[in-house]
Formats: C-alpha cells, structure tokens, sequence
C-alpha cells in the first residue's frame, strides 16, 4: 500500500504489468455501463450481509467499495 500511495502504482515484480494503480474521480468513469454498486459507511442507518447482496444481484457487472 505504501508502494501505490508513493509511486500511484504496485507492478508485478520486476515485470512491467501493473497490478493496482490510482485512478482519479469519479471512478465511474472506469466501470462498465449499467454496473450495480454497493457502497461501504460508518454511519449506514442499517446493516446488510455480504450474502444477501450477492442473492440479490444478477449475472452483471458489479462493484463494491
């Protein structure tokens, strides 16, 4: 992590594939069209498990964050 956060970047040893990198906003400009999201907060009014989200959502694209 601190490897992204100085270079904005990690690569896969000394290969030139990047594996993470920063990406600037809004990040939905890099999600594929029609992209269900769920987002994560602190101060969410309630609680829903992981698996009910994933009984929920179809075969799309999906993002969670």
């Amino acid at each position: 992590m601190v490897n992204l956060l100085e270079k904005f970047s990690v690569r896969a040893g000394d290969a030139p594939i990047k594996l993470l990198k920063v990406i600037k906003n809004p990040v939905t400009d890099y999600l594929p069209p029609g992209t269900k999201t769920t987002l994560f907060s602190f101060k969410a009014d309630s609680v829903i498990r992981s698996s009910a989200i994933a009984k929920q959502a179809d075969h799309g694209p999906y993002c969670v964050g």
